[in-house]
């Protein structure tokens, strides 16, 4: 496993199906699964796939891998949530769309 530079992104994650309940700030920490050889912002696009995940108090990752592109090339998997908090139940199919974020 090879760690590249950290990047940083901005973007906004939908979820169609069934999301119930009140959440408040938070930070999400990401893994990330590409081909080598990549480039600050490569990361940026829409990414899809199933999410699921039951929130009380401080939130946890829950499981909402997502991959992008028809060969799924990127996979980027949860790794922590920090400084967010509520009650929720979400389970459906999560859609997010990252840009990379201003300097």
């Amino acid at each position: 496993m090879r760690h590249g530079p950290r990047q940083a992104y901005v973007g906004t994650v939908d979820t169609l199906g069934l999301d119930i309940g009140a959440m408040s700030g938070g930070r999400m920490s990401w893994v990330v699964y590409a081909p080598a050889g990549g480039r600050p912002g490569m990361l940026a696009g829409d990414y899809s796939g199933a999410a699921a995940g039951v929130t009380v108090g401080a939130a946890g990752p829950g499981t909402n891998t997502l991959a992008r592109g028809p060969d799924q090339a990127v996979v980027l998997q949860p790794l922590a949530v920090q400084g967010q908090s509520g009650a929720n139940l979400a389970l459906g199919i999560s859609h997010m769309t990252l840009q990379p974020a201003a300097r």
